[in-house]
């Protein structure tokens, strides 16, 4: 039960984590000039961060095993 618990934290602070920093990347972009419509790549950067953060976690986990 507490791998559970461990894995399920780690999760999610791989996905806060890969969120954050896509999103600090987007508002320097943002503050360059943008790409168009801004509150929509601030939404599409922050849900890649999540996915990159997954994938990390996914990964890590898969070579732990």
């Amino acid at each position: 039960m507490k791998e559970a618990i461990d894995a399920l934290l780690a999760l999610g602070f791989a996905l806060v984590l890969g969120a954050t920093g896509m999103l600090l990347v987007a508002i320097v972009i943002l503050s360059f000039g943008g790409l168009g419509s801004d509150y929509l790549f601030l939404i599409f950067s922050t849900g890649g961060g999540v996915f990159i953060g997954a994938f990390l976690y996914v990964r890590a986990l898969l070579q732990r095993s």
